[in-house]
């Protein structure tokens, strides 16, 4: 039979591994996003692009 004070630090483990994806996903999307406002800055058309990804 696990303990209360092992079950908590089960439920803490898993808390910390979300949030661990969660930070990876945000990073993921930073990345997106950072890439997206570089070729604005350069003047590629984004539109286009997407287009051509569908």
């Amino acid at each position: 039979m696990l303990g209360k004070g092992c079950v908590y630090k089960m439920k803490d483990n898993l808390q910390v591994i979300k949030i661990e994806k969660a930070n990876k996903h945000i990073h993921s999307i930073k990345l997106v996003l950072r890439d997206f406002v570089k070729r604005m800055e350069v003047g590629e058309s984004v539109s286009v692009r997407m287009a051509q990804r569908l």
